[in-house]
């Protein structure tokens, strides 16, 4: 058996705690979600939720730096002043997979696989720049590049961006 605590990024208390055999930060926050805990203020930073069902979680002020949310559902979830690497949400970001690289697309930045830059920034990054990052992430570009930046222009006008 495995236990798990999810703590407040601000008093560092438990807000919520899970022990199941082969327990992982998943499987502990859908259980929390699943619990309807209440994990506002949550410091979730770097924390593998690939594929969580959060649907519904109350996470807002949540400390979501460097997590990945590849596939994470998100509908309907609280994240209101949630941060993901400094950029305070008020809207669930888009995540694209099945791609070379998962993408996560929020008012302001596009994080492709590990590489994070604001929209403007992708869109002004030339050849070389990119070949740089990652064997075969040229070509990646070249094909998704309009693409991913359209998807960049609409969650802005749909979602608002940020505040």
């Amino acid at each position: 058996m495995s236990k798990i605590d999810i703590n407040s990024s601000l008093t560092g208390n438990a807000l919520f705690t899970h022990e199941t055999e082969g327990n992982t930060i998943k499987l502990t926050l859908e259980a929390a979600v699943s619990a309807r805990a209440n994990l506002a203020g949550a410091d979730l930073a770097r924390a593998d939720l690939a594929g969580a069902d959060l649907a519904g979680a109350n996470l807002a002020g949540a400390d979501l730096a460097r997590a990945n949310l590849a596939g994470a559902s998100l509908a309907g979830a609280d994240i209101d002043s949630a941060d993901i690497d400094g950029e305070k949400l008020t809207e669930a970001p888009l995540s694209l997979l099945n791609l070379r690289w998962p993408v996560l697309i929020t008012g302001q930045y596009m994080r492709i696989g590990c590489q994070r830059h604001t929209h403007e920034e992708w869109a002004a990054m030339n050849d070389a720049a990119i070949n740089r990052m990652n064997d075969g992430a040229l070509e990646f570009w070249r094909e998704w590049r309009n693409p991913l930046l359209a998807l960049c222009e609409q969650y802005r006008k749909n979602k608002g961006g940020v505040k």
